[in-house]
């Protein structure tokens, strides 16, 4: 009796280690990623090794590179046999020969561990809608019923969900595969119905150029340096007094417009042949850009074509643009339209900034002020120029960029500054015109001493 207590314990002390472990660590669910393109819906399927060692039955788990490469027929296999997409009229789509990988994951719950990468392409057949998509997947799940598969949407254009770079991980959830205890049913996965169209993708890509300029501070910052000058005159080689409404607004409209004309080829021309630049010196000269425009805010470096080194400097920001339209997986047609309304967007935000920068620099430029604000602003321009630039050459932040890079995170902070800097400008521009008054009015008799 004593002997039987005993074992008891101890299987019921080694029910609780596992049991608490298990609750500690719960095992991983697969993921299932779908890009929807308009004649084929790109899978990639992630699984877990220690989940997917149960299921294959065989030991996956210690050298899994090797063991994936030994085994690639046999996965293919295994892969066509357990995912069957089709129609609903039972229609078979087409999958490609799958391509096979590891990585390492780490995750808050389930720690460390290791998972089979598969992708391949599901084609529908010529006169079938990419969207009336049923897919039968029990890989895992055949053996493990206690496993699940979580479905994602990865990028789908025409329903504004986008994947812009290899290092964007969003996704939009849009089912789970999982055993159906009660009836011990696996249901097929059908994509719902989501709303979509070529406008809502020219919208989204429209926003996303909208977004993409507002976060871009360096983009900005050029843009606002680069029209600081523009309100005032070149007198032998420097700035000078207020050239006048006119000639501001002339020069503005000029600056801007070239500026537009330069980014919007490169964007063009970038995202259809993307250049054999690394986008490491797109960047470093993005620095240098800034650092040639605070130069010029602080003295001219030229008194004539300035609308030239606007193109030049915008072609250069118009291939940094386009890096973000260059991993699209979209047909011509959406590719274009992408191009569009990415650059519309950029356009539109620029126009706003010019129409709130612009009236507080003219009126600002009117006063004894202006100099010394013409000067600061060159001073953190070329300052945050030099810290772009080593950390563009370096590839490590540094305390200037780590502060600049957070700034776009704040936006109430930019209203506010912005606000504060309006009120400022009017405040110092109403001063000096009631104090020219008076002196018009009240002139001072140089006679008397």
């Amino acid at each position: 009796m004593r002997f039987i207590k005993v074992v008891f314990l101890i299987v019921l002390s080694a029910w609780g280690v596992v049991h608490n472990t298990m609750w500690a660590h719960p095992m991983p669910n697969s993921l299932v990623l779908l890009s929807i393109e308009p004649r084929s819906i790109r899978t990639e399927l992630r699984l877990p090794l220690v989940e997917l060692e149960l299921a294959f039955g065989k030991p996956l788990a210690e050298q899994p590179d090797s063991i994936i490469l030994s085994y690639k027929a046999i996965f293919t296999e295994y892969i066509l046999r357990h995912v069957k997409p089709y129609s609903t009229d039972s229609t078979a789509w087409h999958i490609s020969e799958p391509t096979f990988a590891v990585q390492s994951i780490e995750t808050s719950l389930q720690g460390i561990y290791k998972e089979l990468i598969v992708k391949f392409d599901c084609t529908p057949p010529t006169h079938k809608e990419i969207r009336d998509f049923i897919l039968r997947y029990d890989v895992i799940l055949h053996q493990v019923v206690t496993h699940s598969a979580i479905v994602a949407v990865r990028s789908d254009w025409d329903a504004g969900i986008l994947h812009t770079s290899d290092h964007d991980t969003s996704t939009t959830t849009v089912g789970v595969i999982a055993w159906d205890i009660r009836p011990n049913t696996l249901a097929p996965f059908r994509l719902p119905p989501i709303h979509h169209g070529l406008w809502i993708g020219f919208r989204t890509m429209f926003f996303l150029g909208m977004n993409h300029i507002s976060e871009g501070i360096d983009h900005l910052m050029f843009l606002v340096v680069l029209l600081i000058p523009a309100p005032l005159l070149i007198i032998h080689r420097s700035w000078g007094h207020y050239g006048g409404l006119r000639y501001a607004l002339v020069d503005t409209v000029r600056v801007v417009t070239a500026f537009t004309i330069g980014h919007s080829l490169s964007l063009l021309y970038g995202t259809f042949a993307p250049p054999m630049i690394p986008p490491q010196w797109i960047e470093l000269c993005i620095a240098g850009s800034i650092a040639v425009s605070a130069l010029h805010a602080a003295r001219p470096l030229i008194t004539q074509g300035m609308v030239w080194i606007a193109i030049g400097f915008g072609l250069i920001h118009g291939l940094a643009f386009s890096q973000t339209l260059s991993t699209l997986e979209v047909d011509t047609q959406r590719l274009f339209l992408s191009v569009a309304g990415f650059n519309i967007g950029i356009e539109v935000f620029q126009l706003l900034l010019v129409t709130l920068t612009m009236p507080c620099l003219i009126l600002l430029s009117q006063t004894r002020y202006y100099t010394p604000f013409r000067f600061i602003m060159a001073g953190i321009a070329g300052c945050a120029s030099i810290a772009w630039g080593m950390e563009r050459w370096s590839g490590q932040n540094n305390t200037l960029t780590s502060i600049i890079n957070t700034l776009p995170q704040h936006p109430k902070m930019f209203v506010l500054l912005w606000c504060t800097f309006t009120l400022f400008v009017f405040g110092v521009f109403l001063r000096e015109r009631i104090i020219k008054r008076k002196q018009v009015h009240h002139p001072i008799d140089p006679t008397m001493s």
